[in-house]
């Protein structure tokens, strides 16, 4: 059966709605919400590879700074989950997600490796977890949001601005955050006044695409770049263009 222009290949329903899996022309395979937006996507041929923009500008400061325990708020189909087990050895992962259904096509059709010592999913409210976190004192040196669902009629559906002063509480002393922004403009982000207040002077944004933009928030100001010939040596191994985002990169805060 076709669907947004590729093939359907399974699809499936839980109380929050559709889920479905797409393959186009067996190269690329994507994960849907009932609509033609890619919530997650793969290459069939190399799924450690990241294939849409947006996620290889977050984890290009990774390039900067390696991380050594990562929070990860939303998993889709855990493409910057398997990027970051297969890259960093040592790096230990928790997932966030909602939906159970969500994880099960994510191992099932995704590769998603719920099996690695490395990696706990947690089938949860992110704001349940932060909860819990923050009881625990656990600490992260990165922190990734990728939660923003888009409705039929263009709207955000979740939103941040009650959780920024605890997701800062769980970074270690040179710690980040990377947040998915949709719509192309980091004004579009609903704790941006709370985050250049918690983050002053270390807020900054990664320009995308017409679709997504990239906020950064540090404990630390981005001081210590690596060298040239260390970044394309970080390049040659990820097969991520990191210099690209790292240019670009804007001071907003």
């Amino acid at each position: 059966m076709k669907k947004y222009g590729g093939s359907l290949i399974y699809q499936t329903t839980d109380e929050h709605g559709l889920i479905e899996v797409v393959d186009y022309k067996k190269v690329i395979r994507s994960m849907h919400f009932g609509n033609a937006t890619q919530q997650s996507g793969m290459y069939l041929y190399n799924p450690v590879n990241l294939l849409h923009p947006y996620t290889q500008a977050m984890l290009s400061i990774t390039a900067i700074q390696p991380p050594e325990r990562v929070l990860l708020l939303g998993v889709g189909g855990g493409s910057m989950i398997k990027f970051l087990l297969h890259h960093f050895p040592h790096v230990l992962i928790d997932a966030i997600e909602l939906r159970q259904t969500v994880v099960d096509v994510a191992v099932e059709y995704f590769d998603l490796p719920v099996k690695s010592k490395r990696l706990t999913v947690h089938v949860t409210d992110f704001k349940n977890y932060l909860k819990t976190a923050s009881q625990h004192v656990r600490q992260y040196d990165l922190i990734i949001i990728d939660l923003f669902s888009v409705d039929d009629n263009g709207n955000i559906a979740i939103q941040l601005d009650e959780q920024i002063k605890s997701i800062k509480s769980l970074l270690t002393a040179d710690g980040m955050i990377a947040i998915n922004v949709l719509h192309g403009s980091i004004d579009a982000l609903s704790s941006l006044d709370e985050l250049k207040t918690l983050f002053a002077g270390t807020l900054y944004e990664i320009p995308v695409d017409g679709a997504n933009t990239i906020a950064l928030a540090g404990m630390k100001l981005f001081k210590d770049f690596r060298s040239d010939m260390e970044l394309q040596f970080f390049e040659s191994k990820t097969s991520l263009a990191a210099r690209k985002f790292i240019r670009h990169m804007l001071r907003i805060g």
